[in-house]
């Protein structure tokens, strides 16, 4: 019988059109808890067996424990037997104002 949050799962995707066994999922995982939820429950649960998942990590270099966020989700992706890609920037703050006046 699954878990409570498992149930709550499926029925929150019961009837949606998200996705069907023959589509790849690129799960965004920074590391924090609740993508780390999900793509356990998209990984663990047998309903989802069909799934093809790719976690994606974007590192923004925001700040000094970004390298090792990126090493710890590549890590924790290759445990479960999940592909990895990980996407990296340096941020800086006349980064981030030049995106803010471009309106992005």
């Amino acid at each position: 019988m699954p878990h409570k949050l498992n149930r709550r799962f499926r029925e929150h995707l019961k009837g949606k059109d998200f996705f069907s066994e023959s589509d790849g999922i690129l799960v965004g995982v920074s590391g924090g808890l609740d993508s780390l939820v999900l793509l356990h429950l998209l990984h663990f649960d047998p309903i989802f067996a069909g799934l093809k998942l790719v976690v994606g990590h974007f590192d923004h270099g925001m700040h000094q424990q970004s390298d090792r966020d990126a090493l710890w989700v590549r890590g924790l992706a290759k445990s479960w037997g999940i592909s990895c890609e990980i996407r990296r920037t340096r941020a800086t703050l006349s980064n981030l104002r030049k995106q803010e006046s471009l309106g992005h």
